[in-house]
């Protein structure tokens, strides 16, 4: 057995990937985008992400209060040293990070005005509300660089880590990405169509200004081979669309292990042009997930089950058909009232990291306690909050119509062809 010039002994990765153009560069401009980044990391995700703005409020400002309580016993104490042993460690009054530990250490208050909320992409398929109160998140960077102001028409790709345990995915967000969207391990990084200007006092704008985050590098790369007509959107787009082939990522496995993507760029106008429709519809089933028509499934309801449609259709923790180890993926055991039958086998076939789409939805939209703040995630307040009281269980026939058309596009998309 010999290792390669990289030093890979086994799951060797191919000579030819790092002649490719990487998703971005610190070097020289010449990438598809000119930044990336992670996504958010909270380090108090119960405290500063909620289903319920109402309930996000109440949260952050028991956070706020605690934290200011805290510095002002310590202050009046003549600022003993250690800190850390005069300060409260009660995880149902507040919840230390480093951030927070150092702005005590310099004495500074937080604010307690409501700085508003915005959407988050928690998990697959899986929106809350954040905090816009950036002092409570110990690192915002995705929010300050790419998600400012309104945000309005922005986008962005989310891929699983480099060196991650789960398997190589992504998914388009317009809303802003936690650290860990599609699993745990490494954090994942987030390619945004644009990014925001920083506002500073020799600023002549008085809002940051949105910038392309397409470089034109990659532009005149583009337009020399496949024609003029090419523009920015199409590059995002047909990169979205290769990293969802299933050639590029077995003939990359290895590489995709280890470091961020390369792009490749297809042979011929015609094979580029597919793989930027595929990646546009992709982008548009993604991100429109809650438009989709459900697919028809089957639901079975007791006659036992509430009048109340708000009781009826709440959740508290949903499980396939089966048991473990020999799960039945085609039902779903909703709640006490509903069975949900006819799922295709092929909707499991669309994975996101370990997990399949449906799989994030039954993970996810369950009532989930935290064992150290007390504070209770409850998915059914996002239904109240919109007054869609079949949302989780109409969810569940969006996404399997989601995953059937996925995979279709998927496996229609041509074969990388690469000069």
């Amino acid at each position: 057995m010999t290792p390669n010039a990289e030093g890979d002994w086994i799951n060797q990765r191919d000579p030819n990937y790092e002649k490719y153009p990487p998703m971005s560069s610190k070097t020289a401009g010449m990438s598809i985008f000119s930044s990336g980044g992670m996504g958010i990391a909270t380090s108090r995700d119960s405290w500063v992400y909620s289903p319920s703005t109402a309930q996000l409020g109440a949260t952050v400002a028991k956070l706020v209060g605690g934290y200011n309580s805290a510095l002002e016993g310590w202050v009046s104490q003549g600022a003993p040293e250690p800190a850390s042993d005069f300060l409260p460690n009660d995880p149902k009054i507040i919840n230390w990070s480093a951030g927070l530990r150092k702005r005590l250490l310099a004495r500074r208050a937080l604010a307690d005005a409501d700085f508003g909320a915005s959407l988050a992409l928690y998990r697959p398929f899986n929106k809350v509300w954040v905090t816009r109160n950036l002092e409570l998140i110990e690192r915002p960077a995705a929010i300050d660089r790419y998600f400012k102001g309104s945000h309005e028409g922005q986008l962005g790709i989310y891929q699983v880590g480099s060196g991650s345990a789960v398997p190589f995915s992504v998914i388009v967000t317009n809303a802003i990405p936690d650290l860990h969207v599609t699993g745990a391990g490494s954090g994942g990084q987030f390619f945004a169509r644009y990014s925001y200007t920083h506002l500073d006092s020799n600023s002549l704008f008085d809002q940051p200004e949105r910038v392309d985050n397409i470089t034109d590098w990659a532009l005149d790369q583009y337009r020399d081979v496949y024609g003029p007509q090419v523009t920015k959107d199409d590059i995002f787009f047909y990169v979205y669309g290769l990293l969802h082939s299933t050639e590029y990522r077995e003939r990359y496995a290895a590489d995709l292990k280890k470091q961020l993507p390369r792009i490749p760029m297809v042979s011929g106008r015609e094979r580029f042009e597919a793989f930027v429709t595929a990646g546009r519809t992709l982008s548009e089933l993604h991100i429109g997930y809650e438009d989709i028509e459900p697919h028809q499934l089957t639901e079975v309801v007791s006659i036992a089950a509430p009048t109340d449609e708000y009781e009826r259709f709440s959740v508290k923790k949903m499980k396939y058909g089966g048991k473990a180890g020999a799960w039945d993926k085609t039902r779903i055991r909703y709640n006490d009232f509903i069975d949900i039958e006819g799922i295709p086998v092929e909707a499991q076939e669309y994975m996101l990291g370990s997990r399949s789409g449906l799989d994030w939805i039954i993970e996810r939209y369950q009532v989930k306690t935290d064992k150290a703040s007390g504070i209770v995630n409850d998915p059914n307040d996002w239904s109240r909050e919109h007054e869609q009281s079949r949302y989780i269980i109409d969810l569940i026939g969006r996404i399997t119509a989601l995953s059937l058309k996925t995979m279709e596009i998927v496996n229609g998309l041509p074969t990388l062809e690469i000069d």
